[in-house]
């Protein structure tokens, strides 16, 4: 079953994955209802009932916000996760990685010429060594305003169980618009339980949209999007991820990560920064652009590291996709 989703509209979602039986069923409204959903979080306090949520929890000494992804990289870890893919290259360095993701999500989400992307990868592993099922790799959601996506490609798999969502709104990035509609299925669908969403972005080539990346990043926290769901962006050489004002505890394996990482302000000055567990730790600092901030920053022994905030901070570590941790595959 495959659905175009417009205007007014009311459908009951199935994964693409499916033949014949859904192994899902979401209740998806159009995509002007999941905007107006998403923006009504963006007038309440309050965070939202989401898988991972810690409403119910003294505002008064919450504990750290875990932010742990090696679950998602390894193959037999049982995590529950989505994947989004945005239109950015994906090197031959990661690309056995990028596919065991897709392989592995709970929820697969093409973001407009991402869909070129994802299944240009699905394609060459099938071509190299074959996969086993191509049908449970067709992605379950395709969105944006489409300027950049195969219509060929698109059609093609709509026919084959996507569900595709346009979303022409040109005051909001692609991925922004995903985002919102992802919310908008978990909220209606909490027995999916995911527990973190996966992003594969990219470091270039155009430098306003990595800014762009970022800028969503905030976005998300600013309108409870996905509520406590933890957000990664994977970059070409980075895993990076914006974390809130409050308490931290970021995983950093060492079967995972590269040498450097950094903390890094961008929507205001981030007041009383502390960490524990790097080189260079930080003390009740000050971090803004044309004063202080961490760029180049080193790992120690501890694969745990602490960081308390007052204001929002973009946490990034480099990775070693060559590392032990990471997925092999012969198949690129």
């Amino acid at each position: 079953m495959s659905t175009m989703l417009s205007a007014g509209s009311a459908v009951t979602w199935r994964t693409a994955a499916a033949t014949g039986v859904s192994r899902l069923k979401l209740a998806l409204g159009n995509y002007s209802a999941a905007v107006a959903f998403s923006h009504s979080m963006e007038t309440q306090n309050g965070s939202v009932d989401l898988p991972g949520s810690t409403d119910g929890m003294s505002s008064s000494s919450p504990p750290p916000r875990e932010w742990r992804f090696r679950r998602l990289f390894d193959a037999h870890g049982g995590a529950k996760f989505a994947t989004v893919v945005l239109n950015s290259e994906i090197g031959s360095e990661r690309k056995a990685t990028v596919f065991d993701l897709w392989k592995r999500a709970k929820i697969k989400v093409a973001v407009d010429g991402g869909l070129n992307r994802i299944w240009g990868l699905v394609k060459e592993r099938s071509e190299t060594v074959g996969v086993e099922d191509e049908q449970s790799l067709i992605p379950d959601l395709v969105t944006g305003d489409f300027d950049s996506a195969s219509p060929g490609l698109v059609d093609a798999l709509r026919k084959r169980g996507s569900n595709i969502v346009p979303t022409p709104d040109q005051d909001e990035t692609d991925f922004t618009k995903s985002l919102r509609i992802l919310h908008h299925l978990l909220i209606e669908n909490k027995s999916l339980e995911i527990e973190a969403v996966i992003v594969i972005g990219s470091n270039g080539p155009r430098l306003d949209h990595i800014f762009g990346l970022i800028h969503t990043l905030h976005k998300k926290e600013n309108m409870k999007l996905l509520g406590e769901v933890n957000l990664f962006l994977l970059m070409d050489e980075d895993i990076c991820w914006l974390l809130p004002p409050g308490g931290h505890i970021l995983e950093a394996p060492k079967t995972l990560r590269g040498e450097t990482c950094g903390l890094i302000p961008f929507q205001r000055p981030a007041k009383g920064v502390t960490s524990t567990g790097l080189k260079w730790n930080l003390e009740n600092q000050t971090l803004e652009f044309g004063n202080l901030i961490s760029t180049s920053n080193k790992f120690t022994e501890v694969e745990n590291i602490g960081v308390q905030c007052n204001d929002p901070i973009l946490w990034i570590s480099s990775l070693n996709f060559s590392a032990k941790g990471f997925y092999v595959s012969t198949g690129f």
